[in-house]
C-alpha cells in the first residue's frame, strides 16, 4: 500500500511543492538516491528542521535484541513508595517503562499514592532511588500543595541523616540536595479541564521530556474523571483513550519513564436470564474491559478485610491488591496513610 505525501508531517506549502515535482507518494522519494537528493534540495528551502523531521519520519526503527531490552529493564531502578510491604509486593516499587493504574473508591489512597510517588521519585541514587522529577497532571482538582509539603518534609527528614551517613562512609563531603524546598521544586504541576486539553497536553509531552530530562514520572489524576463526566460518546471515548494510551506507551519506552494513572470504580450489573432482572451487582474499574489491556500494572485499593486487626493507633489499614502485573506474581499488601505519606501498617 502506497503512503501519500500528504500524510507526512510537513508544511502544506512543502507538500504542494513535492507534489508539483512529481512526488505523490513516499515510495517515489525512496525509489533512488537521485529522488532523495531532489527532495532534500526542495525541503531545505523550508529550513534544516523540516528535513530533519522528514528523515526521522522515514528512518527505520532502532534495532534491538531481546537481550538488549532485558538488560535495559534490569538496570532501571523502581520508584519506592516508602511502604516496605507494598514495595516488596511490587518487586521493588513502581517500575519504569510501565503504565501503572491505581483504582479504587474515593478515600482509598489513590491521590495519596500519587503525591507520595511525586516525592519518592526524587530519592537520591545513593539511597537506591531514581533521583529524578515528576509531572503531575490534575483533572479533578485533587492535587493538594499542603499535603505534598507534609510528605516532602517527612521524606527529607528521614533521608537527610541517611544521606549524611552514606557520604561519611564513602569519605565524601558532598551530599545530594534532598530538602523540602528541592522536593517541591521537583514536582511540575499542570491542570486540565476536559479531554481536549488532556489530549493536547499528552501530545506535547514528547517536547517537554526532551527539554526536561530530569522528569521520570508522569501522573494523571484522574484519567477516568475526564471521560466519565464529559460529553463524549462511548465510541469517541474508546478512540480517544486508545490515542492517549498509545502516546503514553511510546513515551515510557522512549524516555524510560514511569506513567501512573488513577481510575474510579463503577457498578456492574448482572441480569438474570429468566426475566432480565438484576441478580447481582459488583464494583469494577471504570473505562471498560478494553482499557485494562492498555495498562501493565493494575493496583486495586480498598479497606482491609474485617479479619485484619486494627493498627496500634486504632486505624483500619488499607489494602493494595495487584490484579494485573507483567513481572512478579500478583499479591496484596497492607498500608496506612499517615501525615508523612504512605507507610506500613503498624
Amino acid at each position: 500500500m502506497l503512503r501519500p505525501v500528504s500524510t507526512l508531517p510537513l508544511p502544506h506549502s512543502a507538500m504542494l511543492k513535492l507534489q508539483e515535482s512529481g512526488f505523490l507518494y513516499l515510495e517515489d522519494i525512496l525509489e533512488n538516491e537521485v529522488s532523495r537528493a531532489e527532495v532534500c534540495r526542495i525541503l531545505r528551502q523550508w529550513g534544516k528542521d523540516i528535513w530533519d523531521t522528514f528523515e526521522k519520519c522515514i528512518a527505520p526503527p532502532k534495532l534491538e535484541t531481546a537481550l538488549d531490552i532485558w538488560q535495559t529493564e534490569v538496570n532501571l531502578r523502581s520508584i519506592v513508595t516508602f511502604c516496605e510491604e507494598v514495595d516488596n509486593t511490587l518487586g521493588g516499587g513502581i517500575p519504569l517503562r510501565r503504565i501503572t493504574e491505581f483504582c479504587g473508591a474515593p478515600g482509598t489512597g489513590k491521590t495519596q499514592f500519587c503525591l507520595q510517588l511525586s516525592v519518592s521519585v526524587q530519592v537520591p541514587q545513593c539511597l537506591g532511588g531514581v533521583s529524578r522529577e515528576a509531572l503531575f497532571i490534575d483533572t479533578d482538582s485533587g492535587f493538594s500543595p499542603i499535603r505534598l509539603q507534609d510528605i516532602a518534609k517527612s521524606c527529607a527528614k528521614h533521608c537527610g541523616p541517611l544521606m549524611m551517613e552514606q557520604s561519611l562512609k564513602k569519605g565524601s563531603i558532598q551530599v545530594e540536595e534532598y530538602t523540602e524546598a528541592s522536593i517541591l521544586n521537583g514536582v511540575h504541576y499542570m491542570a486540565v479541564n476536559d479531554h481536549e486539553e488532556l489530549i493536547g497536553t499528552v501530545s506535547l509531552l514528547d517536547n517537554f521530556l526532551e527539554t526536561n530530562g530530569k522528569v521520570k514520572l508522569i501522573i494523571i489524576d484522574s484519567l477516568a474523571f475526564i471521560f466519565r463526566y464529559g460529553s463524549t460518546s462511548f465510541k469517541d471515548r474508546t478512540r480517544l483513550l486508545y490515542r492517549i494510551m498509545a502516546d503514553l506507551r511510546s513515551l515510557t519506552l522512549k524516555f524510560n519513564i514511569a506513567v501512573v494513572v488513577t481510575n474510579q470504580l463503577t457498578t456492574s450489573l448482572e441480569l438474570a436470564p429468566e426475566d432480565g432482572s438484576v441478580s447481582k451487582s459488583s464494583l469494577i474499574p471504570s473505562l471498560g474491559d478494553s482499557f485494562a489491556h492498555l495498562i501493565d500494572l493494575r493496583l486495586m485499593l480498598g479497606p482491609a478485610p474485617m479479619s485484619v486487626p486494627c493498627s496500634s493507633n486504632g486505624k483500619v489499614p488499607l489494602m493494595m491488591l495487584v490484579t494485573k502485573n507483567c513481572d512478579p506474581p500478583c499479591g496484596s499488601a497492607l498500608f496506612e496513610i499517615e501525615q508523612g505519606g504512605i507507610r506500613d501498617a503498624s
